[in-house]
């Protein structure tokens, strides 16, 4: 799966708003309200970084594909995947959905 693809399906979820973010970190973030799941770095160092809401469970249990890491700038539990073509289309899009599940359906 490409960013374009990914960026589409998280576009096309119900209720999710686009925010541009400029600043320390360029980045476009996907929310239902004003909670955030899904985010995209758009500039350096890693341009098209995939950043995804996670939990402290999830996360250990999803940081073994490649260029899988914990994402610390933000607060939570936060997957980071750096080149998402390289992750398996089913495996990031179950991420995806479980963490717009997360903030849709509290």
């Amino acid at each position: 799966m490409k960013c374009a693809d990914l960026m589409k399906l998280c576009q096309s979820l119900p209720g999710v708003g686009l925010q541009q973010r400029t600043g320390k970190i360029n980045e476009i973030a996907f929310s239902v309200g004003d909670q955030p799941f899904a985010r995209f770095t758009t500039g350096a160092p890693i341009q098209w970084r995939f950043t995804v809401l996670s939990t402290a469970d999830k996360l250990d249990q999803c940081l073994n594909p490649p260029r899988v890491t914990q994402a610390t700038d933000y607060p939570g539990y936060w997957l980071s995947v750096s080149r998402v073509e390289n992750i398996d289309d089913e495996l990031i899009q179950q991420w995806l959905h479980w963490a717009y599940d997360q903030v849709a359906n509290p």
